[in-house]
């Protein structure tokens, strides 16, 4: 998938964002416990 970023990115905030990028796995992030304890399981969820 492609992504336009505008205005252009400095070189610094590219930099951030190809390690941010390098960084996802594709896992979401774990929960917080008490979020978990009290929400509702998500549809995707077994």
């Amino acid at each position: 998938m492609e992504f336009e970023i505008t205005p252009e990115p400095t070189d610094e905030e590219r930099e951030a964002i190809l390690a941010a990028l390098a960084d996802d796995d594709g896992e979401p992030e774990p929960g917080s416990a008490w979020a978990e304890a009290l929400l509702p399981p998500r549809v995707d969820e077994p």
